[in-house]
């Protein structure tokens, strides 16, 4: 059975709204309340690499 994919006009606020706030004048509100200040990009990648142990899901390859 093929999903019907959803009107632009359901979808357009949502993204726009998701923007904002990623990339707003206050930054990204969800990282900023979750990563730490000096968190290192190893730091963030041990953290993602346990979610997806948790999920029971492999992570994706790096690309670099």
């Amino acid at each position: 059975m093929a999903l019907t994919p959803l009107p632009r006009v359901m979808i357009e606020p949502q993204v726009r709204a998701t923007l904002l706030e990623d990339l707003g004048r206050a930054g990204d509100l969800t990282t900023d309340a979750i990563v730490p200040a000096d968190a290192t990009r190893r730091w963030c990648s041990e953290r993602a690499s346990r979610a997806w142990l948790r999920a029971s899901i492999s992570p994706p390859s790096p690309s670099n």
